[in-house]
């Protein structure tokens, strides 16, 4: 039976419970967040046919060399390190074709594809 402590005296502890079960470690993850920034300068027009990938011409801040390989310009980005990664990007259209998507691997990525406004 369990009698709570009126807060006016000292109760004493009851016994410590047995220690529960070890577990192994589980895998050491990243240290940190990594980031990959590309993009293609505003101030350059850029004509792209339908279904023809946008080129990227400058490399911004990166957290990790290592992390990716690209050689502006390019249309491809190589990430080096297998993991979960989360992809933003904006495009802007001045055509009536206003769907952009990502790819990997040459696989169209399931609800990646953004419908823009033309400016």
């Amino acid at each position: 039976m369990y009698i709570p402590c009126c807060g006016r005296c000292t109760c004493p502890r009851g016994v410590a419970g047995s220690k529960g079960i070890t577990v192994p470690r589980g895998a050491t993850g990243p240290e940190e967040l990594g980031t990959i920034y590309v993009y293609r300068d505003l101030t350059d027009e850029l004509v792209v046919a339908t279904n023809e990938a946008i080129s990227y011409d400058k490399v911004g801040p990166m957290s990790s060399a290592s992390l990716y390989s690209s050689t502006p310009p390019s249309t491809n980005i190589t990430i080096n390190e297998t993991g979960l990664y989360r992809i933003y990007y904006t495009a802007l259209t001045t055509s009536s074709n206003e769907i952009t998507e990502v790819f990997i691997n040459n696989v169209p990525v399931p609800a990646s594809v953004a419908i823009l406004k033309i400016m």
